[in-house]
């Protein structure tokens, strides 16, 4: 479903439509108790777009995607697939930089979806695997 999502948004000229030319890695449902469910979304190759003068991603731009992103994964996992969200709060920590032309991998954990919010986090990672961004989201319907 979020694959038709993506590919629906490719081409988009809102500020955020070079992020929908991603891939989706994976859909995982969750370990009860735990959390819903886990969304990887792979992007190739972060464009001179996103750079913010000085040859790394603009944290910025990170952040919307991971709001986005972890918007959608909620999205897919909601049994009431509600996919319209506004963000109480996202918080985000910028632990390595990322570096322009470089690839990234965004890890969407749902952690619980109630009757008027929901909660996830997301990590940001290179495609060698070092965690560059951690973050967590709540989200209001």
């Amino acid at each position: 479903m979020y694959a038709a999502y993506l590919k629906a948004r490719r081409g988009s000229k809102s500020f955020e439509g070079p992020f929908y030319d991603c891939q989706v890695v994976s859909l995982e449902k969750g370990t009860p108790g735990q959390f819903l469910g886990e969304f990887v979304i792979r992007m190739d190759e972060v464009g001179d777009y996103f750079d913010n003068g000085m040859g790394t991603v603009h944290g910025g731009a990170i952040a919307t995607f991971v709001d986005n992103l972890t918007c959608g994964a909620v999205g897919v996992l909601d049994l009431k697939h509600r996919w319209n969200s506004v963000s109480v709060s996202i918080a985000v920590d910028y632990l390595n930089a990322a570096k322009i032309g470089s690839g990234l991998i965004f890890r969407a954990r749902v952690n619980k979806i109630g009757k008027t919010l929901a909660f996830a986090t997301c990590d940001v990672e290179d495609l060698n695997g070092k965690v560059l961004m951690k973050s967590s989201h709540t989200m209001a319907f």
